[in-house]
This record gives structure tokens, sequence and C-alpha cells, in this order.
């Protein structure tokens, strides 16, 4: 979270965007694991 705020200046004011952000980024991470987890199998 701290990479995204530094790079992209979110929720670096009232720190409202910083929960929609953060599922964006668990999301994006998300995306790319889950072929690895599904190559895996």
């Amino acid at each position: 979270m701290r990479d995204l705020r530094n790079e992209l200046n979110v929720a670096t004011q009232c720190g409202r965007c910083a929960c929609h952000a953060r599922d964006v980024l668990k999301e994006a991470l998300y995306q790319i694991q889950e072929p690895m987890i599904a190559s895996a199998a």
C-alpha cells in the first residue's frame, strides 16, 4: 500500500479512498497469483 501511495499519490490527503485502493490492490494481486495456483495443481 505504501508503494501504491508513493507511486500514484493514492490516499495521500484525507485517506477516504484508501479502502478502495486497498481493495483494487488485493484484487490485482489475487489475479496475478491465480494462474500460478492453477498451474501448480
